[in-house]
């Protein structure tokens, strides 16, 4: 084979070799096991000291089969924090709070097992089942990062999440206190009962102290006039 033969082959292997790597999608290089659109968020059991949190919203786990992401599923996810790990769990879920407020898309976890680089990290569960119970234990992972404009933001920020009721929890209300009293407040008269208001028969407790006042009026009527009545004889 020519010199000029050789060349032209390599240039066309080279083509071929350049054609295909244009037409097959590079693979993701981020190690992200979930991405989010977060629309609302609930701690538990408040966000002074969070035990727990729910994210509500759409969610795109990694695949570690092809290098890129599942399609966005909508639902919720719960989550607790692993032991000791209390300090960087409510740093992460600031962040991920501070995305449900502002409308970002960000992203937590891990991609690939850290014992085991050829199994999917344990991200969590999508969930849309209710109530909120047995959480996932939250994937610390290498902290929360901005998706920016990545395909599947773009893709979360654009599906629809019409329910949030998983977020939604009731307040808490501590059944050992009992109910507050206003003691200031003098207690409330049924005026109509009493009879002071317009002509409705007196309360029992009324009708037992008018009736004894006027049974004991004529008895001590009766007294005065026999007392007078002795000390005129006296006088005479």
């Amino acid at each position: 084979m020519s010199t000029l033969s050789t060349l032209r082959f390599g240039t066309f292997g080279l083509a071929c070799v350049l054609g295909l790597a244009m037409a097959t999608p590079a693979l993701a290089s981020d190690q992200v096991g979930v991405y989010t659109a977060v629309k609302k968020v609930r701690y538990e059991p408040d966000g002074t000291n969070p035990a727990r949190i729910v994210l509500c919203g759409a969610f795109s786990r990694a695949n570690v089969n092809t290098g890129f992401y599942f399609p966005p599923e909508v639902g919720y996810m719960y989550f607790s924090c692993g032991s000791g790990q209390d300090a960087m769990c409510k740093l992460q879920w600031a962040d991920l709070a501070k995305a449900a407020s502002t409308g970002g898309c960000v992203g937590f976890g891990q991609r690939r097992d850290a014992t085991n680089p050829s199994q999917p990290n344990n991200n969590g569960t999508i969930r849309t089942a209710l109530p909120v119970a047995s959480p996932d234990v939250y994937p610390l992972g290498m902290g929360v990062a901005s998706g920016g404009t990545s395909a599947e933001c773009t893709a979360l920020l654009a599906a629809k999440v019409t329910d949030t009721s998983a977020c939604d929890g009731p307040a808490a209300v501590d059944m050992a206190m009992p109910p507050v009293v206003d003691m200031a407040a003098p207690p409330k008269v049924d005026m109509a009962a009493t009879g002071g208001g317009g002509g409705g028969t007196p309360s029992g407790c009324s009708m037992t102290a008018a009736g004894s006042l006027w049974s004991a009026l004529p008895l001590g009527l009766g007294v005065s006039l026999g007392l007078l009545g002795m000390r005129r004889r006296r006088r005479s």
